[in-house]
């Protein structure tokens, strides 16, 4: 019998979910975070799709003057489509005036609609190393600790979790700092002097 078994995908899909990744940071300019946050606007616009799936929560950073981070908000909806078809989708709740629309997506073959459920939280800056996004970005620096390990880290962080329940229910003793006993975590990384 193998002292390493593969886990399987209930398994893998556990310690997925227990993963955090921190939010989206929008960067929206005055007029608009107002009237996201007085109900009469509930679409933000992108000429890009951003990696934002329905259900996700981001952070709305409201630009120059105030540089804040002022809100945030559930992703309902996201809608891909021509400008015209977003235009007529979404004009009624976008929060924009026809002209300043096709301003924005000029040139564009693609529009990105997102529809928010806006929440404000108490204003307050970027974390500190963090520049203000020129679109959207990941949240950076100390509130976004809870990040989710690169590639190789998540890889030994999963095996050595998977290990260790697997052989502690079959009653086997774990001695992770002692090479031979199949532990990954004992084992180099490539590239790792």
């Amino acid at each position: 019998m193998s002292r390493y078994e593969k886990p399987t995908e209930e398994q893998r899909a556990e310690l997925d979910s227990s993963v955090v990744t921190p939010p989206f940071v929008f960067s929206i300019r005055p007029k608009y975070v107002a009237k996201l946050l007085d109900g009469s606007k509930v679409w933000e616009y992108r000429t890009r799709r951003p990696k934002v799936e329905p259900g996700e929560t981001i952070l709305i950073y409201e630009t120059a003057p105030r540089s804040m981070l002022v809100a945030e908000a559930k992703v309902k909806i996201v809608l891909v489509s021509t400008p015209a078809d977003v235009w007529e989708a979404t004009h009624e709740r976008g929060g924009i005036e026809r002209e300043d629309f096709d301003a924005y997506f000029k040139g564009h073959a693609e529009a990105v609609a997102l529809h928010l459920i806006v929440t404000p939280i108490e204003p307050r800056p970027l974390p500190e190393g963090m520049a203000a996004p020129q679109s959207w970005a990941r949240l950076k620096g100390e509130s976004a600790q809870k990040r989710k390990p690169i590639a190789h880290e998540w890889k030994i962080v999963r095996e050595y979790a998977l290990f260790a329940v697997l052989h502690l229910k079959s009653g086997w003793t774990l001695h992770p700092h002692v090479p031979g006993y199949g532990c990954p975590a004992t084992r180099p990384i490539k590239g790792d002097a």
